[in-house]
């Protein structure tokens, strides 16, 4: 409690100090680029900003000098001008998801080149393709089929506009994609019209990139009648095809990555794990971190599969790893485009600073003397909420430590009528309920991220109806509900052990457990047990310190 008064004190002197500064007294702190940038027209800033987007090392200077142009919008400009600024969005949207990965101020800067698109009446097929890019990221990252069915209508749109303007760059990489989404769906057909089209159109552009796609076409198609063979052939046709520099490298490494795939549907392990080290290759030397973090996931799995617990674990660190490593970046990124707007800002707003200067600074007391009176309110409700949640916090944790001892089995009658044709009597509903809850106690399967209820079943030893019949009946609930319960038990399980498990964090205690993204996981540990998972370790790791304190 004291560091939070503490901290509140501190930005209230600095704010105080904000207001009393003379505005103009670090004007001339901005970029030295800011300065050349800003005699550039519109145009030419664009074209700079995508140059600096293709450099390797180039994506600080792509994003500040993008912001340069996209800070220069004003509603009285004309059509054309609005125009360009909204492609000057699109390139910090593609910065932001693929150098930066960060998908939240991605989707806010293809937001605004939307906004602006709607109200010019002007299609821009780029947008569209980087909407498809970030719904298919947001599925990749535990988003659900959901996610990856709007990623592959944003890349059929961005297809169909390509199309329209002979975009023929963005409609291989849109028609690529489109692939890629149907693939990950399952739905095979979706793309047969598309199909006929694109290989029709007399594509001029790039004709290696139309042959990837053709190639990549075919291999999904044998994919889909079985001829696993002919997939892993045209695959390892596609890996070899493409020269080796940044402008093709992410399209080795899809072959790759895609041979490696069917080569583990074949059950031959060593051959996809020979591929995924090729990928891994490229992905360290390009810098390509969102790859690294997804054949990480996959190269994991395949060690599984393969019963090679030591790699599993050896990719597994490396994945968390690599997710922990790509949240930092981001996070660093952030934190650069911030320092330059906020530079970006004072330069603009210099003349106008000094001509309020004088009444700023007749403001301040007032300001502050609200401030005050307000922290002070503020500081004494804190308090006495902050006791009220600590009280409430330890009560939730110490009947979570109850639950974990306890068993959820529940053997007596139920009124359900929902499986009227059922022919389970109470007894058989009770000895499965009895085996299910033993299954789930003992951890297991339960914590592989693929743990379904058909599998719970064969393990009970009865069928998939019977199963649901059970679940519904006594534990009052459905089977996904039933089985997050069971994990987030686990997890606290673990959080307990400080000794073996006290390093994770809060993703790994996550993937451990079996769930696909933090976010779900957090949020079910929350709705398990009335507290975040950070609440819950930080209370335990208090009783710990004192548990121990009392043994010395």
């Amino acid at each position: 409690m004291r560091q939070i008064v503490r901290h509140i004190f501190i930005s209230l002197i600095v704010l105080t100090v904000g207001l009393l500064w003379p505005t103009g007294a670090h004007a001339g702190s901005q970029p030295l680029a800011y300065n050349t940038w800003k005699t550039f027209d519109s145009e030419r800033l664009l074209e700079t900003a995508r140059g600096f987007a293709n450099t390797p090392g180039k994506g600080d200077s792509a994003l500040l000098c993008a912001s340069v142009l996209t800070e220069r919008y004003d509603e009285r400009m004309t059509d054309s001008e609005k125009n360009v600024i909204a492609r000057g969005y699109h390139v910090k949207a593609y910065v932001y998801l693929f150098i930066f990965y960060d998908l939240s101020r991605a989707y806010e800067s293809l937001l605004h080149a939307s906004a602006i698109c709607r109200e010019t009446h002007y299609e821009l097929p780029a947008v569209y393709m980087d909407y498809g890019h970030l719904y298919s990221n947001i599925g990749e990252q535990g988003g659900g089929k959901e996610a990856l069915r709007k990623a592959l209508y944003y890349m059929r749109k961005s297809f169909y506009a390509a199309l329209h303007q002979r975009s023929y760059n963005t409609l291989n990489t849109a028609f690529g994609n489109a692939i890629s989404m149907a693939w990950e769906l399952n739905l095979p057909h979706t793309l047969d019209r598309e199909w006929e089209i694109y290989r029709k159109v007399k594509n001029g552009d790039k004709p290696e990139f139309t042959k990837f796609n053709m190639l990549y076409y075919e291999a999904y198609q044998k994919v889909v009648k079985g001829d696993l063979d002919g997939a892993i052939s045209i695959f390892g046709t596609q890996a070899t095809m493409m020269p080796d520099d940044d402008s093709h490298v992410r399209y080795t490494a899809e072959g790759l990555f895609n041979m490696a795939r069917v080569q583990k549907m074949k059950g031959r392990y060593d051959d996809a794990i020979a591929n995924l080290r090729k990928v891994e290759t490229l992905a360290v030397r390009y810098g390509m971190k969102d790859v690294s973090t997804e054949l990480y996931e996959e190269m994991w799995n395949v060690m599984r599969m393969k019963g090679d617990s030591t790699g599993a674990d050896k990719y597994h660190s490396k994945y968390l790893a690599a997710k922990e490593e790509m949240i930092n970046y981001q996070q660093v990124a952030g934190l650069k485009e911030l320092s330059f707007m906020e530079s970006l800002r004072r330069q603009n707003e210099k003349i106008a600073a000094e001509r309020t200067e004088k009444m700023m600074v007749q403001w301040a007391a007032a300001i502050l003397l609200l401030i005050v009176a307000i922290v002070s309110a503020f500081v004494v409700v804190l308090v006495r909420k902050n006791k009220r949640l600590r009280e409430s916090n330890e009560a939730l944790y110490n009947k979570v430590q109850e639950g974990i001892a306890e068993t959820t089995a529940d053997t007596d009658g139920s009124k359900a009528v929902k499986y009227k044709d059922s022919r389970l009597d109470e007894a058989d509903k009770a000895a499965i309920y009895r085996r299910a809850c033993e299954v789930m106690d003992n951890g297991g399967e339960i914590l592989h991220v693929d743990f379904s209820i058909r599998r719970l079943a064969e393990l009970v030893g009865t069928n998939y109806r019977n199963m649901s019949q059970v679940i519904n009946e006594k534990a009052h609930c459905n089977f996904n509900t039933f089985l997050n319960q069971y994990r987030i038990r686990h997890a606290c399980k673990m959080m307990n052990d400080v000794k073996n498990y006290g390093n994770y964090t809060i993703e790994g205690y996550s993937t451990s457990v079996g769930f696909k993204s933090r976010n779900t996981f957090v949020t079910s540990f929350k709705r398990v047990t009335g507290l975040t998972p950070s609440e819950y370790l930080r209370i335990n790791r208090s009783k710990q310190n004192a548990a121990d304190t009392v043994v010395s």
